[in-house]
C-alpha cells in the first residue's frame, strides 16, 4: 500500500557532491561503508574531533558484534520504534 502524501523528491546531486567534498577537504570526516557482507569500514580524513570519537564509537558498537544485553536492548529499542510509527500512522487524519 502506498501512501498518497509521500512525493518522489529528486536529489541535487550535483550540490550534494559539492558539500561532501567540502566537507572532506576543510574539515575531518568519518565515512562508514558497510560492505555486502555486512563488515563495517571507518574511514577518517584527518584527526577526529571529540564528538567525532564519541559518536563514531557509539556507531561501531552498535555495528558491531555485541552482548546480549545490548542486543536485547537494541531489538526492543527497534521494536518501540515501529509501534510508534505504526500508532502515529493509525492516529493520522486522513486526507480524502
Amino acid at each position: 500500500m502506498e501512501d498518497k502524501n509521500i512525493k518522489e523528491v529528486e536529489p541535487n546531486l550535483d550540490k550534494l557532491s559539492d558539500e561532501l567534498t567540502n566537507n572532506i577537504k576543510n574539515f575531518s570526516s568519518i565515512l562508514l561503508y558497510v560492505t555486502h557482507e555486512g563488515d563495517v569500514i571507518m574511514v577518517s580524513t584527518g584527526k577526529m574531533t571529540p564528538i567525532q570519537k564519541n559518536i563514531a564509537t557509539k556507531m561501531l558498537v552498535v555495528a558491531g558484534s555485541h552482548s546480549l544485553v545490548l542486543r536485547l536492548v537494541l531489538n526492543l529499542e527497534i521494536l518501540f520504534e515501529k509501534i510508534t510509527y505504526r500508532l502515529t500512522e493509525w492516529l493520522k487524519p486522513k486526507d480524502n
